[in-house]
């Protein structure tokens, strides 16, 4: 016996709401589909497209928005139905004496204060607004930080694979020169700790890169997402010049935020002293009269007097919390330009170092690690003398790669206190 046809219906409903229930709600970023390294741009994007707190500083703007639209709205109307003298005693029993009353009554705002409420509303979504934009830039700022740490791990890890092999090299030099006799196994047993103490250093700063690529990829929400690493840095970043930095500080979305916080508060203490005003109560509308069934027109007024409640607290709030938000602007604006002035001098300062270590310092180091090599080889050199020069062209690479690790990390914190205005249509805020 065939099941009735209704049975089949809901059978095929219940399986497609039950496979849409368990269906993934929405498809996570996905990588660039290319063998190279993601670039800093696509790290960007990627986690504008999915940070859940950009997504939910986005659903706060809307909502800033939709309570600015309602804000402006008048109260609305009120029926009024009303019937008196009926069912009394005597002549006012039943309801031959009835009088039945059909009206409206309308309250209006007095003071401006619609107006002002709409203005204190439209103050609320423009500092939503500078909110996620200012999320935009400590976004842009985290994953240049980190960006830039992969970037650098990388390029360690280049180093120090170079390392293993000058080390391997060495060894077998050594191990050669051990068999003839022309060294003690002391001195082969020394290059072995440098080739072991190479190795290890590597195995750390491969771990260390997997956490920094793990670190990368949370900024969009998908560690689990594999990197095989970044596109490498052709150059470094230069530092801005100063008057570009101080054009783009002065429209960062902090201050604009402090700003218009201030403004907000200005327009609720305009809108507290508008509160002194009652809001006038308008009625009118048909009376009836069963009794001489005659029918006639009603109008009335009602107007609150503002006799013990005039606000007086409400604007010494406003007022107070206005002082307090322009306080906080110059605070932060004076603060902030502190910071400015400290990170750009030190990026200065560290850029001053990287061009002497690139021009002087690692060239230097080099040479003279490839005569001492050059020396060893020929038996000019001494063990003692190569592996200190080795050990002096590490302790180089690694300054280097110090100054570098700060130089953009340094960056990176002038992109968060004077972001650069970028064209990109996903960090422009309307």
């Amino acid at each position: 016996m065939r099941p009735p046809f209704f049975k089949i219906t809901f059978l095929f409903l219940l399986s497609f709401l039950t496979a849409g229930l368990f269906a993934s709600p929405s498809k996570p970023p996905e990588l660039p589909k290319t063998t190279r390294g993601i670039t800093l741009q696509e790290a960007i994007d990627l986690a504008l497209d999915s940070h859940p707190s950009l997504r939910a500083s986005s659903w706060n703007v809307e909502a800033k928005r939709g309570a600015a639209r309602q804000s402006g709205a008048l109260p609305n109307p009120s029926l009024i139905v009303e019937s008196e003298e009926f069912s009394g005693s005597g002549a006012l029993s039943g309801t031959g004496a009835m009088e039945l009353s059909l009206g409206l009554s309308q309250t209006l705002p007095l003071g401006g204060k619609v107006g002002k409420s709409r203005r204190v509303a439209d103050a609320e979504t423009k500092m939503a607004e500078a909110e996620r934009a200012d999320l935009i830039v400590e976004l842009r700022s985290t994953v240049m930080k980190r960006y830039y740490r992969v970037a650098l791990l990388q390029e360690r890890l280049a180093l120090e694979r170079e390392n293993r092999e000058i080390a391997l090299k060495l060894l077998g030099i050594a191990k050669t020169r051990a068999d003839s006799g022309e060294i003690s196994p002391v001195d082969l047993s020394r290059i072995e700790v440098e080739s072991t103490r190479a190795e290890i250093e590597e195995e750390r700063l491969q771990g260390e890169f997997k956490g920094a690529l793990s670190a990368l990829a949370a900024c969009w929400v998908s560690p689990a997402q594999l990197l095989s690493g970044v596109e490498p840095l052709q150059a470094l970043p230069l530092v801005p010049e100063e008057s570009a930095l101080r054009e783009r500080f002065l429209r960062s979305p902090t201050l604009l935020l402090a700003e218009r916080e201030t403004a907000k508060e200005r327009a609720s203490l305009s809108l507290a002293k508008a509160q002194v005003w009652p809001d006038l109560e308008i009625s009118g509308g048909w009376k009836k009269h069963n009794e001489t069934g005659e029918h006639a027109l009603f109008a009335g007024i009602s107007l609150p007097i503002p006799l013990f409640h005039r606000n007086r607290g409400g604007v010494q709030e406003a007022r107070a919390n206005l002082e307090r938000a322009a306080a906080a602007q110059d605070s932060r604006l004076k603060e902030r330009e502190s910071l400015l002035n400290e990170c750009f001098a030190r990026a200065t300062s560290l850029s001053g170092s990287l061009s002497k270590a690139d021009k002087s310092l690692l060239p230097a180091a080099e040479n003279a690690f490839r005569g001492a090599l050059r020396g060893y080889q020929l038996g000019e050199k001494s063990l003692l003398e190569l592996l200190e020069a080795r050990r002096t062209l590490l302790e180089c690479r690694k300054e280097r790669m110090d100054l570098a690790e700060g130089y953009l990390e340094t960056l990176g914190d002038l992109e968060l206190l004077a972001p650069s205005l970028s064209q990109n249509p996903k960090e422009i805020l309307r």
